[in-house]
């Protein structure tokens, strides 16, 4: 009986709990472009928009490590679009082929 009443408080508990928070991208950049600045601290950036400092600080990390991306070519990154687009269409002419020698 002990063991139940153990089990019961376990799952009551875990009914309990917050469900984690899920933020948007813009408020992701708004607080890690303050961070940025570095006019106020990490803590006080966490107070002002009420999130643990750790996720400033691994928001800020994230912005800075996603900036040389906005700089690379436009002809490069297309590159890399058409080669994904044809190895994706290789692969479906060979499934398609695959197919058609089972059929034939």
């Amino acid at each position: 009986m002990e063991n139940d009443v153990k089990i019961t408080d376990k799952i009551n508990i875990m009914r309990t709990t917050k469900k984690r928070k899920v933020y948007k991208a813009e408020f992701k950049a708004k607080v890690a472009l303050e961070a940025v600045k570095g006019r106020l601290t990490i803590n006080q950036i966490a107070k002002e928009f009420e999130v643990h400092p750790n996720q400033v600080s691994t928001w800020k990390k994230q912005f800075l490590d996603s900036l040389p991306q906005i700089f690379e070519s436009s002809s490069k990154s297309k590159s890399l679009e058409n080669e994904e687009l044809t190895n994706r269409l290789y692969q479906q002419i060979g499934q398609a082929a695959g197919r058609l020698s089972l059929i034939g």
